[in-house]
């Protein structure tokens, strides 16, 4: 078969395998990197408009570059299915929970209560003036670094799914196959040029799960894959229904995943 940047970016999702647990790390002790994710529910206000929300997003950055702890790196994510609770989410990652706490302690003594009245009937977010109510934040851990040039585009596409551990795959499996995926990726960029703009971060709850109203259950971690555009993510999943169940202890996953455009709105992290 011949060996495509588009039908390689989806071999990662198959690679469900079973690990020996002769060494027991967890996922902070191996991950290249660490994040300290949090979503932030967001509704679309009456007057809302493509030109308005620009205005909006480039008028926050320049408050967030007022700062002296600013935002780094944020994105809006739309959902491609509707539901009750939000009509995007804005996503910010921190470094540590603890940055993330003198940043809001920061937009909430300064501008963030002006700024919420301003844009209200822009967008709506809860926790734009109190740090809290519809937030929902993750520790986020990437097990390996992808080399490539520009792994933030301006536009994207995520996915989630949200899983579970089992008496068969615990966090020891996790870390492997984490492992696994990052080192064959690596392969793929270097011995056949693919250039893989695949990312990938395993996602552990802060709070008890489920959310209430939401149709996902309770889950241990979510998987979030993500791609610099939507074809490579429809090849990669017409692919992967070419190829033959995974072996091994698997964990126990919705099987549906949540798909969200993703669109760059700050990222000072060089």
């Amino acid at each position: 078969m011949k060996l495509t940047k588009l039908s390689l970016l989806i071999l990662p999702f198959i690679l469900f395998v079973g690990c020996s647990e002769e060494k027991q790390i967890g996922l902070s002790e191996s991950a290249a990197d660490t994040k300290y994710v949090e979503y932030i529910f967001c509704d679309i206000g009456p007057d809302y408009s493509q030109e308005g929300f620009e205005q909006m997003i480039k008028e926050w950055n320049e408050l967030q570059d007022s700062l002296e702890t600013p935002v780094e790196i944020s994105v809006g994510a739309v959902p491609r299915v509707e539901n009750d609770l939000f009509d995007f989410l804005w996503a910010i990652a921190w470094d540590s929970e603890e940055v993330r706490s003198k940043a809001w302690s920061e937009w909430l003594e300064g501008p963030g209560s002006d700024w919420t009245e301003q844009v209200a009937p822009i967008v709506s977010c809860g926790a734009s003036d109190d740090g809290v109510e519809g937030v929902y934040a993750f520790n986020a851990y990437l097990p390996w670094i992808n080399q490539v040039t520009d792994p933030t585009p301006d536009q994207g596409v995520a996915s989630y799914n949200f899983c579970s551990y089992t008496d068969d795959f615990k966090e020891a499996n996790l870390v492997k196959q984490g492992a696994e995926i990052g080192g064959f990726i690596d392969s793929l960029n270097n011995d056949y040029g693919a250039n893989s703009a695949y990312w990938l971060a395993f996602l552990v709850p802060t709070f008890e799960t489920p959310i209430e109203g939401s149709s996902t259950g309770k889950y241990d971690y979510a998987v979030r894959g993500y791609w610099d555009n939507e074809d490579v993510r429809l090849e990669s999943v017409a692919f992967m229904q070419t190829l033959p169940p995974p072996s091994g202890p698997q964990p126990a996953c919705t099987g549906n995943e949540d798909v969200f455009d993703i669109y760059n709105f700050r990222n000072t992290d060089s």
